[in-house]
């Protein structure tokens, strides 16, 4: 058994394998033959699921202990203010600029 995925109607392929699958099943009339189709284009959907988004949960999984980490990581970074001179803060970016020798603003570091 599969599990339908509401976000694979959103993507052009998806009408394409349903189609694929039911031409493909030999399935007779009736119940049966329609719990076959449903089978087939399980199988063709998982694996058009895999090659076309990979594996969605591991991503996903991936994507909310980053977004955790990133939280809670948050309160230990710096103010936006404490980042700079209090002269940008106040005054804005060019007059930071203005005290900086020019040497140094155009020194290439890489």
């Amino acid at each position: 058994m599969f599990r339908f995925e509401a976000m694979w109607t959103k993507e052009k392929g998806c009408k394409d394998v349903v189609e694929r699958a039911w031409r493909l099943s030999n399935a007779t009339d009736g119940m049966l033959g329609i719990s076959e189709k449903i089978q087939c284009c399980g199988e063709l959907l998982s694996a058009w699921n895999k090659q076309h988004f990979g594996n969605v949960y591991t991503q996903l999984k991936k994507a909310k202990h980053e977004s955790k980490r990133l939280t809670e990581m948050a309160p230990n970074r710096l103010s936006q203010e404490s980042m700079y001179p209090k002269a940008y803060v106040k005054n804005g970016f060019a007059a930071y600029f203005d005290h900086i020798p020019i040497s140094l603003i155009l020194r290439d570091d890489s």
